[in-house]
Formats: C-alpha cells, sequence, structure tokens
C-alpha cells in the first residue's frame, strides 16, 4: 500500500504546482510518509529473512 501512496503524492506535488501550490505541503508530507513505510517495511522483511538463510 505504500507504493500507491508514494505515486498519488507525485502527482499531487505535480497538480499542486499546475493549481498554484494549493495542497503541495500535504502532498510533500504524504510522500515523506510513504518513503518510510516502504522503509520500514524492507527492514521488517530483512529482519525476517536472514534468520530463515542462516
Amino acid at each position: 500500500m505504500p507504493l500507491i501512496g508514494f505515486i498519488l503524492s507525485i502527482v499531487g506535488i505535480s497538480k499542486a504546482k499546475e493549481c498554484g501550490g494549493d495542497g503541495k505541503g500535504l502532498a510533500i508530507a504524504g510522500l515523506v510518509l510513504s518513503l518510510l513505510d516502504i522503509i520500514v517495511y524492507i527492514i521488517i522483511i530483512a529482519v525476517l529473512l536472514v534468520p530463515a538463510f542462516a
């Protein structure tokens, strides 16, 4: 799900530029939170997979 948020945040930033910047801050916040969510998922998957192969 964070990938969808990431994509929609990028779309939101580009739309905000077209419309004069209204909502750009919210789109940036969505982008940052989506990136953090992706990083957390990668860490969780790495922590779960490393013991399986050790």
